[in-house]
């Protein structure tokens, strides 16, 4: 079997190779200061992925998030922790639709996923938002 690049396929590439699969998603936003809510959202869709697969029963992946900013890299820690990940990726106030008042949606609640889940995603996935390159093929 040869590697397998597929573009737009789980994220923006990935990667499969004979004993592995890697969905990178990739950021490049050259004139943006970096805040978790630059990234909250591909890191959910990453979670997702996780969440699916865990029920499915299919083989777990590694994820990749790459991503380039102007500034302000220093906010994310070199190491993430599950209680980090709840709160700066993985929980938002949305508006309710049926009201003017806003509501708290916690992710990884209604992906009904545990703390050893999100600790066993953690080691699945890697952020790296010092990337100067633009991401494509």
């Amino acid at each position: 079997m040869t590697d397998k690049v597929t573009i737009e396929g789980i994220e923006d590439d990935d990667i499969t190779t004979i004993d592995n699969k890697l969905a990178i998603q990739c950021k490049y936003y050259e004139g943006t200061e970096y805040n978790h809510s630059e990234i909250s959202e591909a890191i959910k869709f990453l979670l997702m992925d996780f969440a699916e697969r865990k029920n499915s029963g299919s083989k777990k992946i590694k994820y990749m998030l790459y991503g380039y900013y102007s500034n302000g890299q220093e906010k994310l820690p070199d190491v993430i922790d599950v209680s980090f990940l709840k709160s700066k990726f993985l929980t938002h106030k949305r508006k309710d639709k049926n009201t003017d008042k806003f509501v708290i949606v916690k992710e990884y609640e209604l992906l009904e996923l545990t703390v050893k889940d999100l600790e066993e995603f953690l080691e699945l996935v890697k952020i790296d938002i010092f990337q100067k390159i633009r991401c494509y093929l």
